[in-house]
């Protein structure tokens, strides 16, 4: 294989739900374009492309899933708070602070 050649992966995403995989995207610092009325995103941060489609990543093999999956957990709490009438402040990258609207 040559050495430029870049290996993909595909990952299941079914579950995420698309505005938040954006967010948590552009939260790790990833340039996010989305097409087809937002069903189909592409996604890069330097030499490294990514895309979503159908309920599937597809990444290049390396990537870090589990930072994918800490950020869109940290965005999927904050959409919930919100939802229930809580404000949500970012303690650190771990943590989080929630207390109830006046």
């Amino acid at each position: 294989m040559p050495c430029n050649t870049v290996q993909y992966t595909s990952i299941d995403a079914s579950k995420m739900q698309t505005p938040l995989l954006v967010r948590a995207l552009e939260r790790l610092g990833y340039q996010v374009h989305q097409h087809v009325a937002g069903r189909v995103i592409q996604f890069s941060r330097s030499a490294e492309l990514g895309s979503y489609s159908d309920g599937r990543l597809r990444v290049p093999v390396g990537f870090d899933g589990a930072r994918l999956t800490r950020a869109y957990s940290r965005e999927l709490v904050k959409a919930q708070a919100a939802r229930a009438g809580f404000a949500v402040r970012e303690v650190d990258e771990t943590h989080l602070e929630m207390f109830k609207r006046a």
